[in-house]
C-alpha cells in the first residue's frame, strides 16, 4: 500500500498539489481514521457483502462527507419501506456519489463473481453489490 500511496502522491504533485505523505504506524493510522484529521487517506475498508450505506453517507462516515440533501435522504430511507421510494432515493444517492466522488476504490480483494457461459440473465454487478439481481440468474 505504501507504493500505491507514493504513486498517488507523485501524480498529485505533478498536478500542482502540495502533499504531506505520512506513513503511519498501526496505532497512529487508527488515530487518524477515528479523528478524521486528514484531507485524504489511503486505507482499507472491511465491507460486508451487502454494505450498509451509512458507512459512506451516514453520520461519522470515513470521508466525513455530508450535505443537507444526503442527510435528508438518509433519514428518509431509514423510515420507509416503500420500495419505489427507496429505489428513487438510492438512485439519487448514486447520482450524488458519481458527481461528488467522495470515495475512490482502488482495489477489491474479495467477492469475485465467477460463472460459466451456461449462466444467463442480467449477470452484472453494480457499484455496491457483486451479486446484484442474483434472483434473475439461471442456468441455460
Amino acid at each position: 500500500m505504501v507504493a500505491v500511496a507514493e504513486n498517488i502522491t507523485d501524480q498529485l504533485q505533478a498536478q500542482g498539489f502540495r502533499i504531506n505523505l505520512i506513513r503511519a504506524s498501526d496505532e497512529t493510522y487508527q488515530n487518524y481514521k477515528e479523528s478524521k484529521e486528514y484531507d485524504m487517506i489511503l486505507c482499507d475498508m472491511q465491507l460486508p457483502l451487502s454494505p450498509d450505506l451509512t458507512t459512506f453517507f451516514g453520520d461519522s462516515n470515513l470521508a466525513n462527507y455530508t450535505t443537507d440533501e444526503i442527510n435528508q435522504i438518509m433519514n428518509e430511507v431509514k423510515n420507509t419501506t416503500d420500495e419505489k421510494a427507496l429505489i428513487e432515493k438510492y438512485e439519487r444517492l448514486e447520482q450524488i456519489y458519481n458527481t461528488e466522488v467522495p470515495y475512490i476504490s482502488i482495489a477489491n480483494s474479495k467477492y469475485n463473481v465467477l460463472y460459466n457461459s451456461n449462466l444467463v440473465g442480467d449477470v452484472a454487478p453494480n457499484w455496491f453489490y457483486v451479486l446484484y439481481n442474483i434472483e434473475g440468474w439461471y442456468k441455460n
